[in-house]
């Protein structure tokens, strides 16, 4: 599905959530209890959505990203990337909450790191009968269980995805008093005066849309930073690629990235080998993918989110598969701090 497709789908679904936080109806209940109901019922319109819109998971999790992200604008932390994940399995798996006010929204987030239902409803039971705290809990749970799906979790946690969008850039005045645009990296471009609005001043974010377009004006736009457009030269090693940035406007940037969050080189030689095999049968040299980068300080080295297409050609990060995620789940490489 396109882009365009799923940016209506999330912003529908936000407006349906907004109406349920919004509304009237939760006055009856403790604070605890209503923020509990209103996680399920967040969780039951995602699910609605994905069943109406004919979501696979990966449009699913695109669209869950891009509504998190506008609910935590609006509503603050507690509807982060990562709750809202929650949110739709504590749906799938309860028909309804429980009832029991020892129980917290909190409570059941640890809950829902259990796959065995049996083991679950025995440490629900556990929570209603002794009373249990939320981190006495999260210590029973992580006995249940154990270290696999910890790291798991963890996984979850360290590759959280922003939505991103190429070509955006910060407008910065140059030394001779000229508007430039910051393109990461060091690099500053010169574009021709006329492709800049005339409202464009430093510090803006702007964007532009297609070759022959001006530059734009966005709101909010320092987040979409640092994605790029880029080609493969080589596969260097089983967590790092030598790519050729397009930073736009003709010019173009030959650096080496390491994958974010993937250390295949202290996972022991065996599975550096197969990292990079990994790599290799799904990124050629000459095909395109979708980069967003980091830098771990001001000093340090280039990391990246590779998003690519078995086509060979990928235009748009949320269409591509997630390049970290793959090789982690498949067991050849460590995650990296």
């Amino acid at each position: 599905m396109t882009g365009d497709y799923l940016t209506e789908v999330s912003e529908s679904l936000f407006a349906e959530i907004d109406g349920v936080l919004g509304g009237e109806g939760a006055s009856s209940r403790s604070e605890e209890q209503a923020r509990l109901m209103q996680s399920w019922q967040v969780g039951q319109l995602i699910l609605a959505v994905e069943e109406q819109r004919k979501l696979n998971s990966s449009e699913t999790a695109r669209v869950m990203e891009r509504v998190s992200k506008m609910l935590g604008q609006k509503y603050g932390r507690r509807f982060g990337r990562r709750n809202v994940f929650y949110m739709r399995k504590f749906a799938r798996w309860y028909a309804e909450p429980s009832d029991n006010d020892v129980l917290c929204w909190s409570h059941y987030r640890a809950l829902l790191s259990v796959e065995n239902e049996s083991r679950r409803k025995a440490l629900e039971q556990r929570v209603a009968t002794e009373k249990l705290t939320v981190r006495a809990l999260e210590r029973a749970v992580n006995e249940v269980v154990g270290p696999e799906k910890v790291s798991s979790i963890k996984l979850e946690r360290t590759l959280s995805v922003a939505d991103r969008r190429p070509f955006v850039y910060k407008v910065v005045q140059g030394t001779g008093g000229d508007l430039q645009l910051d393109a990461g990296f060091g690099v500053c471009l010169r574009v021709p005066g006329n492709l800049l609005r005339e409202d464009v001043t430093p510090g803006d974010i702007v964007i532009r849309l297609g070759t022959r377009e001006r530059f734009h004006k966005i709101k909010g736009g320092h987040e979409n930073r640092y994605a790029y457009r880029a080609v493969a030269l080589e596969v260097v090693g089983g967590d790092s690629l030598l790519l050729e940035v397009i930073l736009g406007e003709q010019a173009h940037l030959r650096m080496q990235f390491r994958l974010r969050g993937v250390d295949a080189t202290s996972a022991g030689k065996p599975h550096e080998k197969k990292a990079r095999a990994f790599i290799s049968a799904r990124i050629q040299p000459g095909h395109q993918v979708i980069l967003h980068s980091h830098c771990r300080d001001s000093f340090g080295p280039f990391t990246a989110d590779i998003f690519y297409h078995p086509s060979g050609t990928c235009e748009d990060s949320a269409e591509g598969q997630y390049l970290n995620r793959e090789i982690l789940e498949a067991g050849l490489a460590k995650l990296a701090p």
